[in-house]
């Protein structure tokens, strides 16, 4: 499938949160939280154009994505295809080029997806795994190869655990 990727303008905003509402429609339904002015204003209160890239297929909309650069990590805010283009390997070809652009900077990328949707498995077969959940999300980041994730929590834990390997007497527990 020939696809092409695009920049959008604020001219886009509102084909764009049609097309979420209806990607969405379904997990949304399945937990009893669908509602179109709410998921459509949440949408539009956020939208950066220059953080969004439009999935074009011979000219006609079929999925776009948000992917913010965080510093430290890229955040993939938004990744929707319409109903019809969902598991024909768009998605996955789409975040392919957005995990290489993630390896380019050597940073990972993280997202939150909702539990028992879909979008769960998706991601977790492109390499991605939960870290957390919080009110019905997943956060989920992926790896950059050969690189360790940081975190401070992680961290304090592991060097206690050496620090009492070792009986130091500076232990802090």
């Amino acid at each position: 499938m020939n696809y092409e990727i695009s920049t959008v303008t604020d001219d886009d905003k509102d084909s764009l949160a049609e097309l979420r509402i209806f990607a969405m429609k379904e997990s949304l339904e399945n937990i009893g939280r669908f509602d179109p002015d709410r998921a459509r204003s949440r949408f539009l209160e956020k939208f950066l154009s220059e953080d969004t890239r439009k999935v074009l297929l011979n000219g006609e909309l079929i999925g776009f994505y948000v992917l913010k650069n965080k510093g430290d990590h890229f955040y993939l805010d938004h990744l929707y295809f319409a109903p019809k283009f969902q598991s024909a390997g768009v998605g996955g070809s789409v975040l392919s080029s957005i995990k290489e652009q993630a390896k380019a900077s050597n940073l990972p990328i993280r997202l939150g997806a909702l539990k028992n949707s879909r979008s769960n498995n998706f991601y977790k077969k492109t390499g991605f795994a939960i870290r957390t959940k919080k009110s019905g999300i997943s956060i989920m980041s992926s790896r950059i190869a050969n690189q360790r994730v940081k975190c401070d929590a992680c961290t304090s834990r592991a060097l206690r655990g050496v620090m009492r390997k070792k009986g130091n007497a500076d232990e802090r527990t």
